[in-house]
């Protein structure tokens, strides 16, 4: 039982080390990542005001928007996914 009670605060330690490192990599992951993406779209919907309208409408009917949502989700799932398999609790990858 001594063995526990002294082993209890070193892995209690290592574990709340290692659960407030991700979550501050995450945060901070997700934040930059949100403002990167934002002035992305941003940047995205100003360029298209210099195209005309009809081949924005053309764009839109062949499924433009669709498959800029599919984009802008794919960037986003592998931005976080990659994020979160660097993220280990102290686990070597093979």
């Amino acid at each position: 039982m001594k063995f526990l009670a002294a082993l209890a605060p070193y892995l209690i330690n290592h574990v709340v080390r290692y659960i407030f490192t991700a979550l501050g990599v995450s945060i901070v992951t997700y934040v930059g990542f949100d403002l990167l993406l934002d002035n992305l779209k941003n940047r995205f919907i100003s360029e298209m005001g210099a195209i005309p309208a009809g081949a924005i409408q053309l764009f839109y009917i062949a499924g433009g928007g669709v498959v800029l949502n599919i984009m802008f989700g794919l960037l986003a799932f592998v931005v976080t996914f990659k994020t979160l398999s660097k993220i280990g609790f102290g686990r070597k990858a093979s």
